[in-house]
């Protein structure tokens, strides 16, 4: 499912709670909006984009990548029956003409960037998480400041408690204990990680 659909199947019921990453502005623009009076949103942390590249690639040097890095090079994304390609979920927030093909593992991923010197664009909680990334091997690079305008928020939203079931108030309570108890590394973390690889 898109991510700007959660909102929607929570209004009309169909579903109870749902986990994504929003702009403060789509946050905004949902508590304003009436339709979505009835939804609850908790915001959890803040991440922004940025591209994972193979320390041989000649971007892996860079400060930052521009719109022109985007349209030189070829990403790969990794994709799942429950997930969308980063550029078609955030498509208002990426450069546009992004060459990308899409696969099914982190694994596969690992490889193409590795040993076919492609870039991967994602999510700095993703890269963190995914098991995806090794410094030692991979550089993470942030993207100029005119292509990262927007934090990402990452939050919760659901129907009020008194109108789900005992056992989804329960998921809340889980999902909110553990989102506000984990602590995203700062990438400036890692950079430095990378610059003690490379001396």
């Amino acid at each position: 499912r898109h991510r700007l659909e959660i909102p929607v199947l929570l209004a009309q019921h169909v579903a109870n709670v749902g986990i994504a990453f929003f702009t403060m502005k789509e946050v905004d623009d949902m508590a304003s909006n009436p339709k979505y009076a009835d939804i609850l949103v908790t915001p959890f942390f803040r991440t922004r984009f940025c591209v994972l590249a193979s320390r041989e690639h000649p971007v892996a040097k860079r400060g930052c990548l521009t719109l022109e890095d985007f349209q030189n090079n070829l990403f790969c994304d990794q994709v799942t029956c429950s997930t969308a390609r980063p550029d078609t979920q955030y498509e208002s927030l990426l450069p546009k003409k992004m060459q990308s093909i899409s696969v099914n593992s982190y694994a596969i991923m690992k490889r193409l960037l590795l040993e076919k010197n492609m870039l991967s664009l994602a999510t700095w909680y993703t890269i963190c998480n995914s098991g995806l990334y090794d410094p030692e091997k991979m550089v993470a690079i942030p993207l100029s400041p005119d292509l990262a305008k927007d934090e990402l928020c990452l939050c919760m939203l659901h129907r009020p408690e008194q109108k789900v079931r005992y056992q989804e108030r329960i998921l809340f309570t889980c999902i909110d204990s553990y989102f506000k108890n984990y602590i995203l590394p700062p990438m400036e973390d890692f950079r430095h990680v990378e610059k003690e690889v490379q001396k």
